[in-house]
């Protein structure tokens, strides 16, 4: 939590241990939803305007940066909703039982805000685990467990611009807002933004799926010591992963990278620092070796820059070229250990020009492959559903078949054999007339 100590001025440097750990997600708090307070007005005397909405941020949220001694770092990092928040509460001695019950209770504070982003990470990570990704869809196949830094990662990516610090005043029950610029992202007001992560994960209903969202950050390669996995080991050492744009030049390209830093004794200090940069490049070859090659012709001469503080930055493009290849190249500046790392991007990508064993930015095949058909286990299960189905329904149509043809057997043999006893009933009749 980035802490309550924030205001519309003057609040700057207010976010206080732990949130200015270098490490950690600090959530700051931002409204909830505009209708919620339409529901409940008695909380907002002067009137609920169109700033009381998860655009605004609560003016009580802590802001930054960090002291200069966690070097001045950006925070909060993310925002929650955290302005009305009802949760569970548990209440002793009130008139339903004497030892207390479960009952809800509405509050404010980066502390209500701060279990909504916990939780998500939690969902962040069982995406994975269950095989969500790229696909959209569960696919056991797909599994690997995700590194910490790359659920930190996907928050930040997901973050939204706000616009507004919202307060009321608590003697006269005025409202007065700040406008936050927004030319300055991240700022030390609201971080990386507001969390939204359906613009991230992906979960099959996209119009690009499954060709949205892309990452680096797998906790069982790094473990396991996979040829390419994320993780410095040597200083100036760089990592290069290759991305294709599609054919539309107003859908934004973003690209983050977090890493989970060494512990320092220097009150927070980076011990390992990790830097990247986006690249166009002008021309492009297939890289023949390793994740080290670069097949990058001729890149971009000063291209934007990462923002954010580091171990968190994030990089920017509104306006991408169409159908261009792009480089992220990550460089292990400096090292005191070895340094895992995670990359998240998001873009509206056909496909990787890279082949699949240099570019772990997959589903995709080579640039001059198709893209990959990808069945879902949605999918999977219709049709498997469908085949049983099938099969069975011929099994009941065999069945009825020879049990009618079992019937008409059965039908014609009490025929044969009421005929048989008419006979021999009209033999034994005329046996009987001629003896007598």
């Amino acid at each position: 939590a980035a802490g309550n100590e924030g205001d519309l001025t003057n609040a700057q440097s207010s976010v206080a241990s732990p949130g200015g750990a270098k490490n950690v997600l600090t959530v700051g708090a931002s409204l909830t939803d505009n209708d919620v307070f339409l529901a409940f007005p008695t909380t907002v005397p002067g009137g609920v305007t169109d700033e009381f909405s998860q655009q605004s941020l609560a003016s009580f949220s802590s802001q930054g940066p960090t002291t200069p001694a966690l070097n001045a770092r950006i925070k909060p990092d993310v925002l929650a909703p955290g302005w009305w928040v009802s949760s569970a509460s548990g209440k002793a001695g009130n008139s339903y039982d004497s030892k207390g019950h479960c009952t809800l209770r509405t509050l404010q504070g980066t502390s209500m805000a701060t279990p909504a982003a916990a939780g998500t990470a939690g969902l962040i990570r069982q995406y994975f685990m269950d095989g969500f990704y790229p696909s959209g869809s569960r696919n056991s196949a797909n599994q690997f467990t995700p590194m910490g830094s790359l659920l930190k990662a996907i928050i930040a990516h997901s973050g939204q611009k706000i616009t507004n610090i919202v307060k009321v005043s608590s003697t006269t029950g005025e409202t007065d807002t700040l406008t936050i610029p927004t030319s300055d992202y991240p700022n030390n007001y609201i971080g990386f933004g507001r969390m939204q992560i359906d613009t991230v994960l992906n979960f099959g209903l996209s119009t690009n799926n499954p060709l949205s969202l892309q990452v680096i950050g797998s906790y069982t390669d790094v473990n396991t010591a996979a040829s390419g996995a994320p993780i410095c080991k040597t200083a100036s050492s760089s990592f290069n992963y290759y991305f294709k744009t599609g054919s539309s030049s107003n859908k934004a390209v973003r690209v983050t990278l977090a890493y989970s830093d060494d512990a320092s004794n220097n009150q927070g200090a980076l011990r390992n620092d990790i830097s990247f940069v986006v690249n166009k490049c002008s021309n492009f070859v297939v890289p023949t070796n390793s994740l080290t090659s670069d097949a990058c012709i001729s890149p971009d001469i000063n291209p934007p820059s990462a923002t954010g503080s580091k171990p968190l930055q994030m990089y920017n493009n509104a306006n991408p070229t169409a159908n261009t290849v792009y480089r992220v190249k990550v460089t292990c500046t400096a090292l005191t250990s070895d340094q895992p790392f995670s990359v998240v991007m998001t873009q509206d990508v056909t496909k990787y020009p890279a082949s699949d064993d240099n570019n772990p930015f997959k589903p995709y095949t080579a640039d001059t492959g198709d893209i990959k058909s990808y069945i879902s286990e949605g999918a999977s299960i219709i049709i498997s559903v469908f085949a049983v189905l099938t099969f069975i329904l011929l099994i009941l149509v065999v069945v009825i078949y020879y049990a009618h043809k079992r019937a008409d057997k059965l039908e014609e043999d009490e025929i044969t054999a009421a005929i048989n006893s008419l006979a021999k009933k009209h033999k034994e009749e005329a046996l009987a007339r001629r003896q007598h």
